[in-house]
């Protein structure tokens, strides 16, 4: 009897010891996963809290990359600093030994891989009806994924920084609207807001540390022949980590509206009261404090550079010509692209050459930050077309040329690949009524390009 209690006692402690050993309860990008975005950061979750170094110790991962370790309570988080190789295989290694911070050891070692996609261009199709987001390769052949399947239709969308979330905003029944956040590594795609019928929802825009949501919501009222019209655009901000209502930003006159975040966590908006461009601090309580007012009678949003520190958009300027032929002065107009220096608000105008009579709009940084991407038209009788060309040019303004030359061609919407060697985009034929738009991409030397998907639009790139 003595020798059962000993064997009891004794079992006793090893199941004791498995169930107090430390577990991996998470990992992200799960084991078998395919077609994970190439700026993935890999995350893996305990069971208790553990000992940081044992962790680092007894992790590898193949292929080797460098990047930085986060700890999120019991979350440790890998970020890489360059994309994982794209179309390859990635495995992680967690040996047994791994000791909590009691200093229990991990039993058993975890070992699993996950397949990394070639970089794809998402849009949204049709034009007309009910549209989805989709996904396309670039491989041959190419191949299409539809990422969504909102019974009513897709409204517009936005890829995080990270490239593995989408915001995106869907009608309901009744005209009623709803935020979704998709995370293209679980698939996991979760609402986050529903909005009223007469207040919808559009244009969520995700912070670079998730913990906000930026999204306009419009006021609706009757106008003539009893339509309801936009009599006001307001901007909120969501909490995503802890439940909370949304949080108004700004308020009173006017309209604030396209929020944009920047890499380093600033929020730019236009409020058209005032007529700026507002770039503002967002605190862990969803209050805004503006930084830099921007004048702007455009409205239009431009694009930061990758590090976050300089902001170009396009703006309208009024100027007067030459006299006539009667002596009496006419009054022409043209937008060129200025750049902003947040720190101190220094502002020059970066549209290459000597033109006045241009448009230029539609600006975007390459990855790198040493190129900008822009459409151009120009606007003097020997040269008018009605469509608008892509250009680039170094970020100082030198070096621009074009990239196409199809005088009846509206290209807009551009976006660079994740690597800076092509541009997608959405063109549209304005020599004939009624055309609908269409997706493609140009390699950017070299200048061979491709259409992706007729009647599409809003392009974005995922790595």
């Amino acid at each position: 009897m003595p020798a059962l209690v000993g064997v009891g006692a004794a079992l006793g402690l090893v199941l004791a010891a498995l169930f107090a050993a430390p577990r991996v309860v998470l990992v992200e990008p799960a084991g078998g996963a395919v077609n994970v975005p190439a700026s993935t950061r890999l995350r893996l979750g305990f069971s208790q809290p553990m000992n940081v170094a044992s962790v680092r110790a007894h992790l590898s991962i193949d292929p080797p990359l460098p990047g930085r370790y986060l700890w999120e309570a019991r979350e440790l988080i890998f970020e890489p600093e360059h994309f994982w190789p794209s179309g390859g295989e990635v495995k992680v290694t967690l040996t047994a030994g791994v000791r909590s911070r009691l200093g229990l050891p991990m039993l058993r070692s975890k070992s699993w891989t996950f397949e990394v996609g070639d970089p794809r261009i998402a849009y949204l199709w049709p034009a007309e009806g009910p549209a989805q987001l989709y996904a396309r390769t670039l491989g041959d052949p190419q191949e299409t994924e539809a990422l969504t399947e909102a019974p009513l239709g897709v409204i517009d969308y936005a890829i995080a920084g990270d490239g593995v979330r989408v915001a995106y905003s869907v009608m309901r029944p009744g005209g009623a609207t709803e935020l979704r956040i998709l995370n293209l590594v679980s698939l996991e795609d979760q609402q986050v807001l529903t909005c009223q019928a007469d207040r919808p929802c559009r244009s969520p825009s995700l912070s670079p540390d998730g913990r906000w949501m930026a999204f306009e919501r419009q006021e609706l009222a009757l106008g003539e022949a009893g339509r309801l019209t936009t009599q006001r655009r307001s901007l909120w901000l969501l909490p995503l980590r802890e439940a909370g209502p949304p949080v108004e930003v700004g308020g009173g006159e006017g309209s604030r509206a396209s929020p944009l975040w920047s890499p380093t966590g600033w929020l730019s908006y236009y409020d058209d009261h005032i007529q700026a461009i507002i770039v503002a601090e967002v605190d862990l309580e969803g209050q805004t404090s503006p930084l830099r007012f921007i004048p702007s009678s455009l409205g239009l949003l431009g694009t930061w550079s990758p590090n976050g520190l300089a902001f170009i958009f396009p703006e309208i300027v009024f100027a007067q010509a030459a006299s006539a032929e009667d002596g009496t002065p006419s009054e022409t107009f043209y937008s060129h692209l200025y750049r902003v220096e947040i720190a101190d608000g220094r502002t020059s105008d970066i549209s290459p050459g000597e033109e006045r009579l241009v448009e230029d709009a539609s600006p975007v940084f390459s990855p790198d930050g040493s190129w900008i991407a822009f459409t151009r038209k120009y606007l003097d009788p020997g040269r008018w077309t009605p469509g608008r060309q892509i250009w680039i040019m170094r970020a100082d303004g030198s070096e621009a040329r074009a990239l196409t030359e199809d005088p009846d061609a509206l290209y807009s919407a551009l976006v660079w690949s994740p690597d800076g060697k092509r541009l997608a985009f959405m063109r549209r034929n304005m020599a004939t009524a009624g055309a609908q738009p269409e997706i493609g991409w140009l390699q950017v030397e070299g200048g061979d390009r491709q259409r992706l998907a007729q009647d599409g639009f809003l392009p974005a790139w995922i790595p």
